[in-house]
């Protein structure tokens, strides 16, 4: 049938020898598409390998947990390991076993053609190093920089961090400043490796997107490349969350802890719950419209796939404007959009896009909402009272020691650090831009007004986050031995006195 509408075409737009030039290109594709029959099998090997990659990382850090459990126990010894558990320590290692497959196998692979297949438009796979070769290769040098810093360099520095802060952990005191400079750097930069996992998710999502048979045939897949990095960039900041910065000498911080906040301190901690509510409903406006609204879009430039720069023989021009495909060749995205599809696509038991649906839904909008929640709860939390000033003034204690510590700015801390919905908006521009070598073969990426809302979102919740932690109190240190000593006794006095005068007044 569509040799014979391709026939048909070509009589009513061309001569004979076209007529011979479409059927002969017609049986070429379909030789090749006939070696394409074990397209599925690969795919299904994608997924197992998908899956089982993905339930052996779950099971790593809850086996590892009880294993050094059940080795505590056994040998009646606290773990010697404070600094880095073993839990974290294996997750660790694990997951940079992963970065090597990550960087070198294929990331994604997609394919346009029309005709149901016949005719193909466009076809290609990528991989993180030749995507960097190519970027490079076209002159595009500031994307090839970017994203060879995101792709390795950052997770270079981090290996090399972690082993620093190990080493000067176990060395002199003087050490410990920078051990714990080391450990904060990689918790704070360890989501900062994966911006662009979230762009190549939207782009299959536009790819496939592309798809409306039997005119236009979009087909896009995630394979083995996207698992392994994905899971990387994942397990390794939770593992990074897990290790213990080693605490700074209480010399250098006792000063800090029983310092009485400045009055202009104490205003700004009455008025932050206010400012924080505000910050937070722009934040939740913006999330809402931003998610709604396309961020990412893709279209085709029919006039780039003929030869020399495409695939399409230029004879075969009068029957692609007979198609109409310039209506089709367009696609948009937006966040809320893709959550659902990919929720979809997911649950029809594809692990990748499974693996996609967890890094967009929980970690790019659930911990950033969740932080924004927990973070009000801290504003709230810090807001003075007046009856709590009075005691304290009574009590001649300052306001941050009395008022103790605060566990919501704790999980607020954490949270940030899981939260990317910054590394998704990062990665969107980053390859958008870098989209130019993309440009060539006639894939045109752009950038929609839903990321900028994405972007505003994001900075309310920037700005309530420093403006909480920047109020919060210190954290309060050990302290030394002598001292300790000495305040046990000052707090025993002081309960002897008390219950001397309970039973006075009794």
């Amino acid at each position: 049938r569509i040799l014979l509408r391709l026939k048909r075409l070509a009589i009513s737009t061309s001569s004979r020898s076209q007529i011979a030039l479409v059927a002969r290109r017609a049986a070429m594709d379909m030789e090749s598409s006939m070696s394409l029959g074990m397209t599925h099998d690969v795919e299904t090997r994608v997924n197992t390998s998908a899956w089982t990659a993905l339930a052996v990382f779950c099971m790593l850090g809850p086996m590892a947990y009880g294993a050094e459990m059940m080795w505590i126990s056994w040998s009646d010894k606290p773990s010697t390991r404070s600094g880095m558990p073993f839990w974290s320590f294996v997750l660790l290692v694990c997951s940079y076993i992963l970065l090597t497959p990550g960087l070198i196998c294929t990331l994604f692979r997609y394919d346009v053609s029309a005709l149901n297949g016949v005719m193909e438009l466009q076809h290609g796979s990528e991989s993180m190093i030749e995507f960097i070769k190519a970027l490079s290769s076209t002159g595009c040098w500031y994307g090839a920089a970017v994203v060879t810093l995101y792709a390795m360099v950052i997770p270079g520095i981090k290996l090399v961090l972690l082993i620093t802060a190990e080493v000067l952990r176990i060395r002199s005191p003087r050490s410990v400043r920078a051990a714990r400079m080391c450990i904060l750097i990689v918790q704070m930069i360890s989501k900062w490796a994966s911006p662009d996992m979230f762009a190549y998710v939207l782009l299959m999502y536009l790819v496939r997107g592309l798809d409306h048979p039997p005119t236009l045939k979009g087909v896009g897949q995630l394979d083995l490349g996207f698992t392994s990095f994905a899971l990387f960039c994942i397990f390794s900041t939770v593992a990074s969350l897990g290790i213990q910065a080693p605490e700074l000498p209480t010399s250098e911080t006792a000063q800090a802890v029983t310092s009485e906040p400045t009055p202009l301190r104490r205003k700004l901690r009455s008025v932050a719950p206010f400012v924080a509510t505000f910050l937070f409903v722009a934040f939740a406006a913006s999330l809402a419209i931003g998610a709604y609204m396309p961020c990412m879009a893709l279209r085709l430039d029919l006039d780039m796939l003929y030869e020399p720069s495409g695939p399409v023989p230029l004879s075969f021009k009068p029957f692609v404007e007979a198609l109409d495909l310039a209506e089709l060749v367009h696609a948009e995205v937006s966040l809320w959009e893709c959550l659902g599809t990919l929720a979809k696509w997911g649950a029809s038991g594809n692990a990748n896009f499974f693996i996609a649906f967890v890094m967009f839904a929980l970690f790019a909008i659930g911990f950033t909402v969740a932080d924004m929640l927990v973070l009000i709860v801290a504003a709230w939390q810090l807001r003075p009272s007046s009856r709590h000033s009075n005691e304290v003034e009574m009590q001649g204690r300052s306001a941050d020691e009395h008022q103790g510590p605060c566990r919501a700015l704790s999980f607020a801390r954490v949270l940030k650090k899981l939260s990317m919905l910054d590394v998704a908006i990062v990665g969107i521009v980053v390859v958008t831009l870098c989209g130019y070598v993309y440009r060539k073969s006639g894939v045109i990426l752009s950038m929609d007004w839903g990321l900028l809302v994405l972007f505003v979102a994001e900075l309310c919740h920037y700005a309530t986050y420093h403006l909480v932690m920047g109020l919060a109190p210190p954290r309060p240190r050990p302290a030394p031995s002598g001292e300790k000593a000495a305040n046990d006794e000052v707090s025993t006095e002081d309960e002897l006195s008390s219950d001397t005068t309970r039973t006075d007044m009794s």
